[in-house]
Parts: C-alpha cells; sequence; structure tokens
C-alpha cells in the first residue's frame, strides 16, 4: 500500500515508519510524511519562539501542582529507565557535556557564588551533619585517596602551595597571629605535652632541638655529636 506526501510529494509505504498514525487520515495517517513533519515543526518553533515560550510558560504557572505531581509519579515509576538513560546519555555527550558546563560556569561565576553562600548559610547544620556522617562511614576509603592523590600531585600541591603563601603572605601572618593570641593556653599546653614526649622518647629531633639552642649549627650536628648529646643526658639522669 503506497501513499503519496503532501510535503516532499514522494510515494512511500504507507507504514508507522513513514507516517504518523491519524484515524481520520487517508489508510489512517497523516498527510505529510515524519521527515515533512518534523521540518515543518522545527520551522515553526523557530518562527514562533517567543509566543511558544510564554505560552508554555503561562501553562507552567496555571498547572504547576498538577505537573509536579505527574513529574514525581513519572520518576518513581521509571526510576530504573530514567537512570539506565541518564548513564548512557552521559557517556555518549561526556565532552559535550563538559563543554557546556565550563561555559555556564564562566558566564554565571557571580551568580553561581552568591547561590552557594546562600544555600551554605540557610543550610549549614544539615551540611555539618552529612559531612560528619559520610567522613565517619568512609573513614578508610578518604585517607586512601588522600594519600594516593598527595602521592600522585606532590610537585602540584608544593607549586599551588608556594604560589599561594607568595599571593597572600599579609593574610596568612595576620591570621596566625589572630589564631596565636585567641588559643595561647591550647597552643602552651600542647608544645608542653609535645617536649614532654619527645624528651621522654629522646629522639633525634629532640636532640638536635637542644643541640640548636646551644648555637650548633646544622652542618656540626654529626651522628657523632648526637650520640655524644644522648649519653650526656643519660648520664644526668643517673
Amino acid at each position: 500500500m503506497v501513499k503519496t506526501c503532501t510535503g516532499c510529494h514522494k510515494e512511500l509505504a504507507a507504514t508507522t515508519d513513514n507516517f504518523c498514525i491519524r484515524p481520520l487520515g487517508k489508510f489512517g495517517f497523516a498527510a505529510k510524511c515524519k521527515k515533512c513533519n518534523a521540518e515543518y515543526a522545527k520551522k515553526y518553533q523557530q518562527e514562533n519562539k517567543i509566543r511558544l515560550a510564554e505560552r508554555d510558560k503561562k501553562y507552567y504557572q496555571e498547572n504547576k501542582i498538577k505537573l509536579l505531581k505527574y513529574q514525581r509519579k513519572y520518576v518513581q515509576e521509571n526510576k530504573i529507565k530514567l537512570l539506565k538513560y541518564q548513564r548512557k546519555y552521559v557517556q555518549e555527550n561526556k565532552i559535550k557535556l563538559d563543554e557546556n558546563r565550563k561555559k555556564y560556569v564562566q558566564e554565571n561565576k557571580i551568580k553561581l557564588l552568591k547561590y552557594q553562600r546562600k544555600y551554605r548559610q540557610e543550610n549549614k547544620i544539615k551540611l555539618d551533619e552529612n559531612r560528619k556522617k559520610y567522613v565517619q562511614e568512609n573513614k578508610i576509603k578518604l585517607l586512601k585517596y588522600q594519600r594516593k592523590y598527595v602521592q600522585e600531585n606532590k610537585i602540584k600541591l608544593d607549586e599551588n602551595r608556594k604560589k599561594y603563601y607568595q599571593e597572600n603572605k599579609i593574610k596568612i601572618a595576620k591570621h596566625n597571629k589572630k589564631y596565636k593570641e585567641k588559643n595561647k593556653i591550647k597552643i602552651a599546653k600542647y608544645y608542653k605535652k609535645y617536649f614532654q614526649e619527645i624528651k621522654e622518647n629522646l629522639n633525634g629531633q629532640y636532640l638536635k632541638i637542644l643541640l640548636e639552642k646551644q648555637g650548633f649549627s646544622k652542618e656540626q650536628m654529626t651522628p657523632e655529636i648526637i650520640e655524644l648529646k644522648l649519653i650526656l643526658i643519660k648520664t644526668k639522669r643517673l
């Protein structure tokens, strides 16, 4: 069974591959073939972009609750199907999506920063709880990832650290000064405990600190000198 398209005037097989179903049409199909219909729809949308956008916006505003209910219901009923489609689409369009994301971020930097700040302020407690929960549940995994990342990016991280320090010297100095003043007792307790532990263990680091205080340079701190210092300390203890 053959049907002539009223758009391109081609004779095509009267099947769903070539024509859309229309019960009142000839042979139960639309007058134009699928290709012509698609071209007409595209042209119509381009010519009536603003009018169609206003119509859709108006319809959405008038049927907001109804549409949201339908959307939620559809998502719940088609979760697996939608996830599969999403994954497939992301894999097939990775480069395009990355480019679009970067472009959007560049064009909306200030807007995104404002939104992020506002969201953090309004959801501070919730975000902190989620962060703590995630860290607790993924401690080992996070530590492994952190170590691996630091090892693989050591040079890059050192360069970034140095660059940041050079660019923010005054800011860092002010912050450190403020922190020291605010946490005097805490810092003193920490160092007292730290030096006590070192002293008890009598490790090389502690001996080097003692020698440094006595005026020894790094070059003068030979293994023999460190060993001699250790013997002297142990003798005094006896």
